[in-house]
């Protein structure tokens, strides 16, 4: 999503070698991180509805990290 944003950005500055003229005035940061944070937080709770109905999983909301090949250690979110 930042990349999105960033690229019309650029666009926007690129203009001019076709001929138009335009100003960037403002970039609201903040907008784009909540957007982003927004549409990433809707991705996750669509993600846990839709495992919630898949029989014989068990879904753990904690983070993960290889520790060797075939080894991975869990981090329970508080």
């Amino acid at each position: 999503m930042l990349i999105f944003t960033a690229d019309r950005i650029a666009e926007i500055q690129e203009a001019k070698k076709l001929g138009i003229e335009t100003e960037i005035r403002n970039i609201d940061f903040n907008f784009i991180m909540e957007r982003m944070r927004k549409v990433v937080r809707e991705s996750q709770e669509h993600m846990r509805r839709e495992l919630s109905y898949i029989e014989n999983l068990d879904f753990y909301d904690s983070e993960g990290h290889f520790v060797d090949d075939y080894t991975s250690r869990l981090t329970v979110k508080k």
